[in-house]
């Protein structure tokens, strides 16, 4: 049976770095997508998606349960 995100984001939040590599590699394609979208520039997609996961994983524990990663 597969997971919930709501269970593995739970799960990140207690400090499980499995549960985020996978909510990791669950948005890496359409998170990069977006930002070449917005940059056209590849080196500077992959400096912008380093940023966004290096701020998703701080401000994670803050994250209220009523909310989806993906919003």
């Amino acid at each position: 049976m597969a997971e919930s995100e709501t269970e593995i984001v739970r799960r990140a939040k207690q400090g499980d770095h499995p549960s985020f590599d996978r909510l990791f590699q669950r948005y890496r394609k359409p998170v990069l997508s977006f930002l070449y979208g917005m940059t056209g520039r590849r080196d500077l997609t992959e400096d912008l998606l380093q940023e966004t996961v290096s701020r998703a994983f701080t401000f994670l524990p803050g994250l209220r349960e009523e909310s989806q990663f993906s919003a």
